[in-house]
């Protein structure tokens, strides 16, 4: 996990204003800058940046924070990551404290980050000076001018190693080439363009970020090979990790805030044929399938997300999967299936302007409905009203199974009644099986093997007594050590988390998240928590046992708990803000301005007392 002190000096080094920036078009006003903001639509600038105490504030939503939770929401990242991103920009070479007794090698991650961007000129270059065969390509698949700069479209040459020979030039060593990805070793050692006569598609993390590339056959240049893949990806880099990324998120976030909607498709060509008839929310998976780590990030920006698939049999399944990866996410998924033949490019070229409105009109169906046709298949029919009894049995069985993990209870009852439709079963049936089921047995864990074998000789991080802590701070701890699983990441990926709990407390969450995520094994995964425990001192392990001790109490519900962290930040943001306000309204001089500030507090004043009312 990342060290305090380097979490410290890249706050210190970071400028807000810079960050800020490279988004947001700010002019001078008077000791703050003032700009339109990035986070709802506007037409009068109201988001304010003060470079003197590294803050922001927009006075139209309520938004605030400093560089770190700037980039986590504009990028859709983590506390870590943010740090990492806001590292490499103003060159602090982050101090890692080791969780786990394996050192490993570090990685200098910006020597990807800056070999990509080589390779990314190289193949924008070969775009513009290659063959008329690409461009007629290009031309007859719709792509505009406007798109390939949008995207950053480029070209590999079909020669073995014109990019290898190109970066050979700049000094980039072979061992880096490989492991990028851009290259490849032949059987005899030398080494060879992976890339070679492709349309090429950068993965963007960012702006100026590129994790990786896709490449796609011009079959005007096909080579004599027939059997050579249509698309290929870079492979699993120390940057690229394909079951995480999406292509064409930095040129979707925008859109998907706004609408709280997102389309996940399975092509690059998919994603740009929809950018280009007006659906600037859609996504790709990058040559895998869905996961819950795609869900999770797709979360930071919208609330609803659509699958889009074929409707043959593998499409049907591929929904069907889908269905548990949503589950306590926050977002609701549903699905459209598209007739034989058919993808979403040419969809969108079908329907040119008219793509958004006919999209959202379009029939779909429901993961839940999707997850439950798969099941039925599996059992041998393609129809849920056709299985018999036994068959009908172990299908709600099955998805019994699926709820009885569905945090929220009022998501949790939808679904049941969803589900006893599709059953044609009354919902007090399936409620009465997910009751007498029980809670899974992981859901009520007992003190796990960390804290009852002998810590040994404790290793102080100076980190302070546990106690010390605002009772905030103690309160995520406890949920994050209990349901270490979740809350982590849940904490790490929000900016009003990580905006007002202590640098102890993130660091923390930090090391556990990967503590218990990279491991592959439980056995693993409890020796890297425990030297975590270990290098935060005794107060901190004792921490952890009392908080498995307290959860056997059935009376404690640590969910409820974190809800009402989430709520009481709330407030306190609210109340920050509201004293801003108030001293920017002392400071100001313009009467319309001023009017503006009144008129923003009381509606402040407003969500304040109705949180209040409702008494969260």
């Amino acid at each position: 996990m990342i060290a305090q002190e380097s979490i410290d000096e890249v706050r210190q080094r970071a400028k807000i204003e810079e960050v800020v920036g490279e988004y947001v078009e700010l002019k001078n006003r008077g000791s703050s800058l003032l700009g339109l903001c990035p986070f709802h639509a506007e037409k009068s600038p109201s988001f304010s940046v003060n470079s003197n105490r590294g803050f922001y504030h927009c006075f139209g939503c309520g938004e605030s924070g400093n560089a770190f939770t700037f980039l986590m929401k504009t990028q859709g990242v983590s506390f870590p990551d943010a740090v990492q991103l806001l590292a490499d920009r103003y060159g602090v070479e982050l101090k890692r404290t080791n969780v786990s007794r394996s050192k490993k090698p570090k990685v200098d991650t910006r020597l990807y980050y800056r070999l990509n961007e080589l390779a990314f000129e190289f193949f924008k270059t070969s775009f513009r000076t290659g063959p008329t065969e690409v461009k007629n390509y290009v031309t007859s698949r719709g792509i505009q001018e406007t798109t390939l700069n949008a995207f950053g479209i480029g070209f590999s040459p079909p020669e073995w190693r014109a990019l290898t020979t190109f970066l050979r030039q700049r000094n980039v060593p072979d061992e880096l080439l490989v492991s990028s990805g851009l290259c490849r070793r032949s059987s005899r050692g030398d080494l060879y363009d992976t890339f070679r006569g492709r349309l090429i598609f950068p993965v963007f993390e960012s702006q100026s970020r590129i994790l990786g590339f896709g490449g796609r056959t011009v079959p005007a240049l096909e080579a004599s090979d027939s059997n050579a893949p249509k698309y290929i990806n870079s492979p699993e880099s120390p940057i690229y990790h394909k079951s995480k990324v999406l292509y064409g998120l930095p040129t979707a976030r925008t859109a998907m805030r706004e609408d709280k909607h997102a389309y996940l498709v399975e092509g690059y060509l998919d994603v740009i044929g929809l950018w280009q008839s007006g659906v600037k929310s859609a996504v790709a998976t990058c040559g895998t399938s869905v996961t819950r780590q795609h869900v999770e990030r797709l979360s930071q920006f919208a609330q609803k997300v659509t699958v889009i698939f074929d409707g043959d049999t593998a499409g049907r399944a591929a929904a069907g999967k889908c269905f548990e990866l949503f589950l306590n996410t926050g977002v609701d998924g549903d699905a459209l299936f598209l007739d034989d033949g058919e993808d979403p490019d040419t969809f969108a070229k079908m329907h040119g302007e008219a793509t958004p409105t006919v999209l959202q009109q379009s029939k779909k169906k429901s993961l839940l409905s999707c997850y439950m046709l798969h099941v039925s298949e599996k059992l041998g029919s393609s129809q849920i009203g056709t299985l018999g009894a036994a068959a009908k049995g172990e299908l709600a069985s099955k998805v019994i199974n699926a709820l009885r993990g569905v945090e929220n209870p009022i998501e949790q009852s939808e679904l049941i009644k969803e589900a006893a439709f599709e059953l044609n079963t009354d919902v007090e049936t399936l409620s009465s099986q997910l009751q007498t089921g029980g809670r899974d047995a992981t859901s009520r864990e007992s003190v796990p093997a960390v804290v009852e074998q002998e810590p040994g000789e404790i290793l102080s991080a100076g980190a302070p007594n546990i106690s010390t802590l605002p009772a905030i701070d103690r309160s995520v701890l406890r949920c994050a050590m209990v349901n270490k699983d979740k809350v982590p990441g849940a904490v790490l990926s929000d900016p009003g988390f990580c905006f007002s709990l202590q640098d102890w407390t993130l660091t923390f969450i930090e090391g556990l998240k990967a503590a218990v995520g990279s491991s592959s094994s439980a056995d693993q995964s409890k020796t890297r928590t425990r030297d975590l425990l270990e290098s935060f001192g005794a107060s901190w392990l004792q921490y952890w046992v009392e908080s498995y001790q307290m959860v056997q109490d059935k009376e404690v519900d640590l969910s409820k708990t974190f809800q009402e962290c989430q709520a009481a930040i709330l407030r306190e943001r609210l109340d920050s803000t509201l004293l801003k306000i108030d001293e920017t309204i002392r400071q100001c001089e313009d009467a319309d301005e001023k009017a503006e500030l009144f008129q923003e507090k009381l509606e402040l004043q407003r969500q304040r007392q109705a949180m209040v009312s409702q008494g969260t």
